[in-house]
């Protein structure tokens, strides 16, 4: 049984078969960010005490600006999931009244 390749859907990426929307994909990068920013490969060009910044060593600001950047990522990812969700749930209960409304009158509005 051969299996047809899935088609692209407009705002969502294909991952292990599974499509998921652009804005997880955008969340996922930036966390890869923030792990790659608090360990070995960038948090060592930022391990320094000196400069202060707003009074904070810099290795310090540099933690405080990854943490303010996963807030900033975790608020974005729950006011654009729930756009989505909104949507979707708006148009599945708009085909629901109009399949509704066609079989009470028997033909559509």
């Amino acid at each position: 049984m051969s299996r047809k390749p899935a088609s692209r859907k407009p705002g969502y990426f294909l991952f292990f078969g599974t499509w998921y929307p652009n804005n997880r994909l955008v969340f996922g990068l930036l966390g890869l960010f923030i792990q790659l920013g608090v360990i070995w490969p960038l948090y060592a060009v930022f391990s320094g005490a000196e400069p202060f910044i707003l009074g904070l060593p810099l290795s310090f600001a540099w933690l405080t600006l990854m943490l303010l950047l996963a807030f900033a990522g975790m608020v974005y990812l729950y006011i654009t999931d729930n756009t989505r969700l909104d949507r979707e749930h708006n148009e599945r209960v708009r085909a629901e009244y109009q399949a509704e409304s066609k079989g009470q009158n028997g033909e559509p509005n």
